[in-house]
């Protein structure tokens, strides 16, 4: 079966993220972004505001968290180069598969705190432009969203001190990213 993808350039005011996992070409010369898509990222209208790399940031089962390699680091930074000025580079923080691990990092105030001084002083030192936050999986309650909009409202804040931003991927209701209330269960 064919499918085709409209790649329109971004209206203005509006934000729109390009993921990316993984590396084009070979491990010495790897190109974050596909040939065929860099000519649409460097257009006068690009066709989003940020790359989101997804390198190994990531949230572990017991509430740790892992950092990129130096060469997935360097992949990134070559990035954050080439795209400068015209579109912003937020590594993808993933993992967390489960919601024991959501709640080992956002309900303790050690290990959150922990996690946010490193991810910015990580953003600060490699030049990031901020984060994406993808932790999709489901089994979590109310608390669990309360609790995660604290933390993420706390990173956030952290980051925007130093003028970077944080941005959620959220799935559907029944695989949503935690950090953000259910919609379909939100009345306005």
């Amino acid at each position: 079966m064919w499918r085709l993808l409209l790649l329109l350039p971004v209206v203005a005011g509006l934000q729109s993220n390009v993921w990316f996992w993984g590396c084009y070409g070979g491990p010495s010369d790897c190109n974050i972004v596909p040939d065929a898509i860099e000519r649409l990222l460097l257009a006068d209208q690009p066709i989003a505001t940020a790359i989101l790399p997804g390198f190994g940031h990531a949230l572990r089962d017991d509430g740790t968290f892992t950092m990129p390699t130096e060469a997935a680091r360097e992949a990134i930074n070559r990035t954050r180069i080439r795209y400068a000025g015209k579109v912003q580079v937020k590594p993808q923080v993933d993992g967390c598969s489960s919601v024991q691990a959501y709640r080992a990092l956002i309900m303790n105030d050690t290990k959150a705190d922990l996690f946010i001084q490193a991810f910015v002083e990580d953003a600060l030192q490699y030049r990031y432009d901020g984060w994406n936050v993808d932790w999709e999986f489901g089994g979590f309650d109310h608390a669990d969203e309360v609790a995660g909009a604290a933390f993420a409202s706390k990173w956030g804040a952290a980051l925007r001190a130093h003028n970077l931003t944080l941005s959620l991927s959220a799935g559907s209701s029944r695989n949503s990213n935690a950090l953000v209330p259910d919609l379909t269960n939100t009345t306005a």
